[in-house]
């Protein structure tokens, strides 16, 4: 991906205080009279992320070029590419940016706080705005980019026009260096003669899955997304309908019946996740289009 080809110009470099990598940003939208939102296509180089962040209002992101990784603080990272739509809730601490092969581009949609309480707290805390790591490197830039209807605009974040950015006040996570570590515990899902790296929630039914383990599943194929298979004993479940299902998800259906999804989809059923093949790219070819043999082990 370069940026010739991108839908927006690359835009202005992201300093690295609050970024893995080289990051661009192109505002886009801006917070005003008819929208409680602003906007922005953000463009992470080969290995670039974002480090550990939160957004008051929640945000919206949307891949439009290339592919990357998505993570929730104690959930494994998910692959997300060209289509995606990534509906982060307000307050959850994340972080997402580029693959380790690929270049990514989104455009990143955040809500404000209503009213003017953000407004508020923003000019009674010294001119400090209120929110963490990236939000403030991306208030910055649009300062500097930005003076539209005389807002000052922020992802997720409004401040007065003399607020200042004090580096000492900011806490700094740095997002993980490789994909091994994204995992809160991994297994092994062997295919044939190839091996995928799937995470584990932490969570009661992913701890009695992999108490199971080593176990080998004859599993049926569905609907061209899918393969399952039922297992020897039941487990404990917490069943949602998913927003959207991802390629290389691991979920429950109902007590006993294990499923793994090889193409994304949405859904009405309800299950019980209990992970994801970290990087399921090869995935589909490695299953096939029938009924096949796959091997769980921990890693």
């Amino acid at each position: 991906m370069s940026a010739e080809n991108s839908l927006f110009p690359l835009g202005q470099p992201l300093p690295q205080d609050w970024f893995t990598g080289e990051a661009f940003l192109t505002p886009l939208v801006g917070q005003d009279h008819n929208n409680e939102f602003s906007a922005g296509s953000v463009t992470f180089k080969v290995g670039a992320r974002t480090n550990w962040h939160t957004h008051p209002k929640g945000q919206v992101l949307i891949v439009i070029e290339g592919e990357g990784f998505y993570q929730e603080k104690g959930n494994p990272a998910r692959k997300i590419t060209k289509g995606d739509v990534v509906n982060i809730p307000e307050n959850i601490e994340h972080w997402h940016g580029a693959s380790n092969i690929s270049a990514m581009t989104h455009i990143a949609i955040t809500n404000f706080k209503e009213g003017t309480s953000d407004m508020a707290s923003a000019s009674n805390n010294g001119g400090v705005c209120t929110g963490k790591s990236s939000d403030l490197l991306i208030l910055y830039m649009m300062i500097k980019q930005m003076a539209l209807l005389g807002s000052i605009l922020a992802f997720g974040i409004a401040c007065e026009k003399s607020a200042t950015l004090p580096s000492e006040n900011i806490v700094v996570k740095e997002a993980p260096k490789d994909l091994i570590s994204m995992k809160e515990d991994s297994i092994v899902v062997k295919i044939g003669n190839q091996s995928f790296t799937a995470a584990l929630l932490n969570n009661e039914t992913a701890k009695a899955f992999k108490a199971l383990l080593p176990l080998t599943l004859k599993m049926t194929e569905l609907n061209a997304n899918e393969k399952y298979a039922s297992l020897p004993k039941h487990l404990p479940i917490a069943p949602i309908v998913p927003s959207r299902i991802q390629a290389g998800d691991l979920m429950m259906y109902g007590t006993n019946t294990l499923v793994l999804f090889y193409q994304p989809l949405s859904t009405t059923y309800s299950y019980t996740k209990l992970g994801s093949i970290i990087d399921p790219t090869k995935l589909a070819n490695a299953v096939g289009n029938g009924d096949l043999t796959i091997h769980f082990d921990i890693k």
